[in-house]
């Protein structure tokens, strides 16, 4: 009995993990949308001699969908508004 409670609790817990994961993780066409975005600030950050530099700042879409793609939704807009804001101020 006592080994049951303790495989129905893993289990339970794992499938809540899961789940939790599951739900806050952006989905591909939202971070295909985003990896655009982020390519084309990058653009911008260049025309408008920003001189903005790092993993936020660069031509490399695979890598900007890869992370989209690891995060929650929430963290990708959180980036991608510090994106908006770092280009409205320079």
């Amino acid at each position: 009995m006592r080994k049951l409670i303790f495989t129905t609790a893993a289990v339970l817990i794992a499938g809540a993990t899961f789940a939790t994961t599951s739900a806050q993780a952006a989905n591909p066409f939202f971070c295909h949308a985003y990896a655009q975005q982020a390519v084309w600030s990058e653009s911008e950050n260049l025309a408008d001699s920003c001189g903005f530099t790092g993993a936020r700042w660069s031509f490399d879409y695979a890598g900007h969908y890869a992370w989209c793609l690891s995060v929650s939704k929430a963290m990708a807009n959180s980036e991608r508004l510090a994106r908006k804001w770092s280009l409205i101020s320079c």
